[in-house]
């Protein structure tokens, strides 16, 4: 019976995977003939895309490339292996998310440890109440895109019994944008604060900007493609081991646009009147999220999930009336040039007047200025900054299984209360552990 399962789960699957790869074959011929309708307009586009990556090139800056709708690279994988790998999916592995139950298009998240041979701690998406249109959407729309600032995908899986779905995709070891901003606000989002007993250190004014670059870069590279994000979000924004981040593409959903805004407790005016995403609404959240960076100021009050904040606490501060240190948050340690540039910024991109809404690649030029002005480069990520797992502090010990994951006095504190040492992130027993010495 178990061979049975698992053979009827590869072939559900493959009939999904038929189905994205029709869908890209649809998607190129579709770009081939509005290529033909609209040359001109497209070889103004390559021009600027080569003058951009010759520029990249000779920052000397080794980033991967962007590639917009290559060939579907969709791994499927059984789902025994995704039960093992998750311990039938045991609560004490759920990192953030709703349990059975959830609203339709929630969903939740698992550590998955050993599933993946690159990738020994996994994530695993627990997709509710998706339909599978929107599945074969959302899984071609992450499959065929790769940026260095948009959360890969790894692959997926579904049960042929109940054709419940998960998605496969890398664990942010430094959590979420959410988590190092807001890590007094409980949230169901929130998976750095349960895997780990100290808050995280806080975010610099610098940080805080330069994620905000690699975001609007994300944004910029997929409205390029025709695609809309439609949920950014702090906790959407995920921080990798180097200083760089990776912006998580939104759950397959079967809801309206306007219904998952109302969800979030926050409706963009322009969205309220079109009902459908576009590109200014990303702007309109990528406002937002400058306002959350600046402020510290969670989008909604805590206490009243329906009552709004930031922007009743911030609207003064757009309308040009306070002055942006006076709202600023101290563990920022924002100056007061650069605190009023985001503030201006804010306002324009959360407009609620469309002609004067400003655009994502409009944010996107100013945040790299600004940082360019300070001597900084806005793609960061130069150097792998490695975490401990326990204590926020450098990780600077690393074990035989090339595992670097705590510090020297997390391991010894570790070794004194365990008999049998097990490394976090692949789970084998810690045999031996060397100093890495830093220069």
């Amino acid at each position: 019976s178990s061979s049975s399962s698992s053979s009827s789960s590869l072939e559900y699957a493959g009939k999904l995977l038929s189905r994205l790869e029709r869908r890209a074959g649809a998607d190129a011929v579709a770009s081939r003939i509005e290529e033909n309708e609209d040359r001109e307009e497209k070889q103004e586009e390559l021009r600027g895309a080569k003058q951009q990556q010759q520029q990249q090139q000779q920052e000397g800056e080794g980033q991967e490339q962007e590639e917009l709708f290559p060939a579907p690279r969709v791994q499927i994988y059984r789902w025994e292996s995704i039960l093992e790998a998750t311990e039938n999916f045991d609560p004490s592995n759920q990192i953030s998310g709703a349990g059975a139950g959830a609203r339709e298009g929630a969903s939740c998240h698992f550590l998955a440890s050993r599933l993946l041979s690159r990738h020994p701690v996994c994530v695993v998406k627990l997709l509710h109440g998706v339909s599978e249109d929107a599945l074969v959407s959302s899984v071609a729309r992450s499959s065929l895109l790769r940026h260095p600032h948009l959360l890969p995908f790894l692959g997926l899986s579904i049960d042929p019994t109940s054709g419940q779905a998960v998605l496969l995709l890398p664990f942010a070891s430094r959590g979420s944008l959410q988590d190092h901003l807001l890590p007094q606000v409980p949230s169901c989002g929130s998976s750095t604060l349960r895997l780990h007993p100290s808050p995280p250190p806080p975010l610099s004014w610098t940080s805080r900007v330069r994620i905000l670059a690699q975001v609007s870069d994300a944004l910029r590279f997929l409205h390029s493609g025709g695609c809309v994000h439609g949920g950014l979000s702090s906790s959407s924004v995920l921080l990798s081991a180097s200083s760089s981040c990776k912006l998580a593409q939104p759950s397959p959903c079967s809801l309206s646009a306007l219904e998952q805004q109302r969800q979030r407790g926050l409706v963009d005016p322009l969205l309220a009147l079109t009902a459908s995403f576009e590109e200014l609404n990303d702007a309109f959240d990528l406002g937002l999220l400058l306002l959350l960076c600046l402020t510290g100021l969670p989008l909604v009050d805590p206490s009243s999930s329906a009552e709004p904040l930031l922007l009743d606490r911030c609207g003064d501060l757009l309308a040009g009336r306070e002055e942006a240190m006076g709202l600023a948050d101290p563990r920022g340690e924002w100056r007061e040039e650069e605190a009023e540039e985001i503030a201006k910024m804010a306002a324009a991109l959360t407009s609620s007047r469309r002609a004067r809404r400003a655009t994502v690649e409009e944010a996107q030029g100013k945040l790299q200025e600004l940082l360019l002005r300070q001597g900084l480069s806005w793609r960061g990520g130069e150097e792998e900054v490695r975490v401990c797992g326990f204590c926020w502090g450098d990780a600077d010990i690393r074990f035989h299984c090339q595992h670097a994951s705590c510090c020297r006095n997390c391991a010894g504190a570790l070794m004194h209360a365990q008999q049998e040492m097990t490394c976090p992130a692949c789970g084998k027993k810690v045999e031996g552990m060397t100093v890495m010495m830093r220069s």
